[in-house]
């Protein structure tokens, strides 16, 4: 059965979900309450975690079926934790979804600052894309990754 994915750093640009999962599915817009987005350490990604009161913005991805959540799931790694949350998107009040929440024992490595998904386009995304090529290709084989 198909399922929604709220992402909120890397996967809300099309470059890195088609590398991941090998397409980018339609999104909208969403929020996700009660959780804040920082910077990790020595990562150029993010981490949420629960937060009263605070936001996340981001994307929505609909209808996702299992073999691309393995390959989420992998990409993901042991860093993240695949949670079932509520967000509020562009044409639907709440709606139930995964995302990708920082695992508690990760936690050392939030930061006080933000994390800016333009800053990362701009600034790390090509040396991203660059270095994580052996992982992204491990998702697919190696003949069927897209190369931007």
């Amino acid at each position: 059965m198909p399922s929604h994915l709220f992402c909120y750093g890397t996967l809300c640009l099309p470059e890195v979900m088609r590398r991941v999962i090998g397409e980018v599915p339609a999104s909208a817009t969403a929020e996700l309450a009660d959780f804040a987005s920082y910077a990790l350490a020595g990562r150029v990604y993010p981490g949420i975690v629960p937060q009263n009161g605070a936001r996340v913005s981001g994307l929505m991805y609909y209808a996702l079926g299992r073999a691309q959540f393995a390959k989420l799931d992998a990409y993901e790694g042991a860093e993240y934790q695949r949670v079932r949350v509520w967000v509020s998107a562009a044409q639907e009040r709440r709606i139930q979804v995964w995302t990708y929440v920082l695992a508690p024992r990760y936690y050392h490595r939030l930061t006080t600052k933000g994390w800016s998904l333009a800053r990362f386009e701009r600034e790390h995304l090509s040396q991203y894309l660059h270095r994580n090529q052996n992982k992204l290709d491990g998702l697919h084989g190696r003949d069927t990754v897209q190369r931007a």
